[in-house]
């Protein structure tokens, strides 16, 4: 696989101002992969860093074209106060990130190669999705309902990081509707 170095326009993580570092905004993202090696199917994920919200996509491939179709899908659904950023990791599923900049002029930053803990929530909600999901479970289907279902339990957890709100209530305690 690919790393960082091929990556063309990759801002660093580095480069992200404080006020995404803090958490003192919403409509800041972490996105990553997850699969399954049963049934070789992937999730792309999302994580909003400042009320711990989550989306995932159930995906056949890890190919980019195939990843972007689905980070613009959870795009075009989300309210666009919550369309700032999206912090990745180094692999080639996310080469395309360009074209979110181009389309709904969301800025993206790309963790340190090897270093995918700089996306922390991120890796936190996939870890706390393996809960559900085993990573060789032997499912006979995983459909995008279940993957919904999973992730809406999770976005009704509380948090302790949100004052043990859930993160569908932050956001709608801070005028945010999600659909």
């Amino acid at each position: 696989t690919i790393q960082a170095k091929y990556i063309y326009d990759r801002v660093s993580i580095h480069e992200r101002p404080e006020e995404i570092n803090n958490y003192e905004e919403f409509g800041h993202w972490e996105a990553d992969t997850m699969w399954w090696t049963w049934y070789k199917r992937w999730l792309v994920t999302l994580t909003e860093r400042k009320s711990k919200y989550e989306l995932a996509m159930l995906v056949f491939s890890k190919e980019a074209v195939i990843v972007t179709e689905a980070l613009s899908k959870m795009i075009e659904e989300m309210p666009k106060e919550l369309r700032k950023s999206i912090t990745f990791d180094n692999w080639t599923e996310f080469v395309n990130h360009f074209e979110l900049k181009a389309k709904y002029g969301i800025q993206t930053y790309f963790c340190d190669p090897w270093d995918p803990w700089q996306r922390w929530l991120n890796e936190n909600f996939n870890w706390l999705l393996r809960e559900f999901a085993p990573k060789k479970s032997k499912w006979i289907k995983l459909t995008q309902e279940d993957v919904d279902k999973y992730v809406e339990l999770l976005n009704l957890r509380p948090r302790k990081t949100i004052e043990f709100s859930y993160p569908l209530e932050y956001l709608m305690d801070n005028g945010i509707d999600m659909p």
